[in-house]
């Protein structure tokens, strides 16, 4: 099983924010199997989607990892 971390409904807040939707699912052979987790978060506006992915998967969705 694949394990990919997505970003969702990602918007800034004003205040030099992006709230976002991140999900960590499951997938084989393309094809979502299962979701481990859906929460939201709150980073900096700097933060590129990639450095975002890259600090949940070393951070609070490293247990799936």
């Amino acid at each position: 099983m694949e394990k990919i971390i997505e970003l969702f409904n990602k918007t800034a807040d004003g205040n030099g924010n992006v709230n976002l939707i991140a999900e960590c699912n499951g997938y084989v052979d393309g094809v979502l199997k299962m979701q481990f987790s859906r929460s939201p978060f709150t980073y900096p506006d700097t933060m590129t989607d990639q450095e975002i992915i890259d600090d949940l998967r070393n951070g609070v969705y490293a247990i799936y990892f």
